[in-house]
């Protein structure tokens, strides 16, 4: 990896060759197929940053494949609606596999958290659904932002799991260049030029601007908000004094008192420090 994590800091600071979306777009798929094995699962949802990811892979890439996992056959098919219009678009066939979710968080999802410090459920899921597939799996991730996110105690897992299997947890920093390339194309961007107040619409925005014809969600999802619907029902069975433990915490949901809290609590919940070039 180009960048560094040292604790609880991530340093972004590095020699770019600043570019444009497109470009840095395919340096980043022509260094993966330089230096991982295929075939490249690229997972996706119907999300914008998935997006980015298939067509970066269907115009510079070889060897790939979409794939999309299902949550016990229909719990996040409300996150796909999406990915269904744009892969009919773009005439590219995605693989669906379904994962029996609610068995691997009743048995190996603390394993795999303690293996590799997991604090989220949803990053945890993703460890868990992607572990037996062959070739590389790529997770999209995101570009950096002015304040230089991108990797955080939630997700920091898949950089973990990384380091044991051929994957690449964050596509869209997996190179300087394209880490880069949002801001990169803020700082170009005229002084006139107003971007909207709505993170997300602002993200759809600048993308299309960039050259990359993403299909916003009606909605943004994370794929889990039926998953949450699911353990609603087991709030009642919950110990009162796990209810209490966590009585401070802003969700008071079975979801996030059994799968998350436990290992945030664990692991720890402090942000990290970013260092980032300035353009």
């Amino acid at each position: 990896m180009w960048f560094k994590i040292s604790g609880k800091t991530v340093d972004f600071t590095a020699p770019v060759r600043y570019t444009n979306t497109l470009d840095a777009l395919e340096i980043t798929v022509q260094s993966i197929m330089e230096n991982y094995k295929p075939p490249y699962r690229v997972m996706v949802t119907g999300g914008v940053d998935s997006q980015t990811v298939l067509l970066a892979w269907k115009w510079f890439g070889k060897d790939y494949i979409p794939t999309c996992v299902t949550y016990n056959g229909d719990y996040n098919r409300h996150d796909l609606v999406t990915l269904g219009k744009f892969a009919t678009r773009e005439n590219i066939s995605v693989e669906y596999i379904d994962f029996d979710l609610f068995s691997f968080y009743e048995s190996r999802y603390f394993e795999l958290a303690d293996i590799y410090k997991i604090a989220s459920p949803h990053f945890g899921a993703h460890i868990g659904m992607t572990e037996n597939l062959d070739g590389t799996v790529i997770f999209s991730g995101d570009r950096l932002p002015k304040k230089g996110g991108a990797i955080a105690v939630p997700n920091v897992c898949l950089y973990n799991a990384s380091m044991n299997r051929s994957m690449v947890p964050y596509f869209l920093i997996q190179t300087p260049e394209l880490a880069y390339s949002k801001l990169h194309t803020l700082s170009k961007l005229s002084s006139e030029y107003q971007l909207i107040q709505d993170q997300y619409l602002t993200k759809v925005e600048i993308l299309q601007r960039e050259g990359l014809p993403v299909i916003p969600q009606d909605t943004k999802y994370t794929g889990f908000e039926r998953v949450k619907e699911f353990y609603d029902q087991y709030h009642s069975k919950i110990p009162n004094s796990v209810k209490l433990k966590y009585a401070s915490r802003p969700s008071k949901r079975a979801y996030d008192l059994l799968f998350r809290y436990p290992l945030e609590e664990k692991y720890g919940y402090s942000k990290f420090k970013y260092l980032i070039n300035h353009l």
